[in-house]
Parts: C-alpha cells; structure tokens; sequence
C-alpha cells in the first residue's frame, strides 16, 4: 500500500468538515458507526482512550487522528 499523508489528502476541498467532525465525535463517545477508511477501505473506530486523549484510526491500516481531551 502507498504510504499516504491524510492531512495532504484530506482538504476543506473535498471533506465535509462539520460532518467530518461529528463522525470524530460520535467514534470518541464510544459510539459504533459505519465509516470507511479513506485510504484502504477498512473500518474506522476508536482505537485508543486515555483520559487527555483518544485516538480515532483505520484498525486495517496506519491512518491516525489523535484528538486530546
């Protein structure tokens, strides 16, 4: 697979922002919900919960978002 920079990907151009950040939202309350990885395809979730941040990300490849509490 192509390493790919999501942040270079990803743009005010072609995300839906306020969508974007409900769904980040949403997976960080712990909520199941159907989003696919931009990259690969897989399944986005909550990868990780600490109690000054979460780390949302793709559990098929690399893809990261890492949001602080």
């Amino acid at each position: 697979m192509e390493d790919k920079d999501w942040t270079k990907e990803c743009n005010a151009s072609n995300v839906n922002i306020p969508k974007f950040v409900d769904m980040m939202q949403q997976v960080k309350a712990g909520k199941e919900i159907e989003w696919k990885c931009p990259f690969c395809g897989g399944h986005v979730g909550l990868l990780e919960q600490v109690s000054n941040h979460a780390v949302i990300g793709c559990y098929e490849c690399d893809m990261r978002i890492t949001l602080d509490n």
